[in-house]
């Protein structure tokens, strides 16, 4: 025998002392639910018929507007022109965005091309083979831009600075 099924174990006793608790606890739970729910009925109807788009054109709203389903704009009063306001400031965000984006692309290009100077100057001091064919590599792009294009003076200038390009130059 488990200790739960012997005479001496608590909620067994509570059980066969008061065996009706459960079927109360139920029928007070099932008119509680029944209260709820109508008092929730009777709000709903009296929502429905307060809002605006249920009444007859003309007729005011007799019970309390702010229960009403209308739109949050309509309700606290603004007007058409702070819709369009706000359809503006939708607008002006996007074009900020695309403007950002476009000057953050831009600049990392930029910066990508102009990093190909230190490139060249410090991939010689590179002892790995690996390292430097990586680097040789990446700048493909940058070398292509920088002397297949009309910045080739430019370029020689640019990478001049950073590591002699004379024809005698090691």
């Amino acid at each position: 025998m488990k200790l739960s099924e012997g005479p001496g174990y608590e909620p067994c006793q509570n059980r066969e002392k008061k065996s009706g608790v459960l079927d109360e606890l139920a029928t007070a739970r099932a008119r509680l639910l029944e209260k709820a729910s109508a008092r929730l009925e009777k709000h709903a109807k009296t929502s429905e018929e307060s809002c605006p788009a249920n009444r007859p054109r003309g007729s005011s709203c007799r019970l309390h507007p702010a229960s009403c389903t209308m739109p949050t704009v309509y309700r606290f009063g603004q007007s058409r022109r702070v819709m369009n306001e706000t359809r503006e400031e939708s607008k002006s965000r996007g074009k900020e965005i695309l403007w950002s984006s476009v000057l953050w692309v831009v600049g990392g290009f930029s910066v990508y091309v102009l990093s190909y100077g230190p490139a060249v100057w410090i991939e010689p001091k590179i002892e790995s083979k690996r390292i430097r064919s990586i680097i040789e590599a990446g700048y493909i792009p940058a070398a292509y831009v920088l002397f297949e294009t009309p910045l080739r003076p430019f370029a020689e200038w640019y990478v001049g600075m950073w590591v002699d390009v004379s024809p005698g130059a090691k």
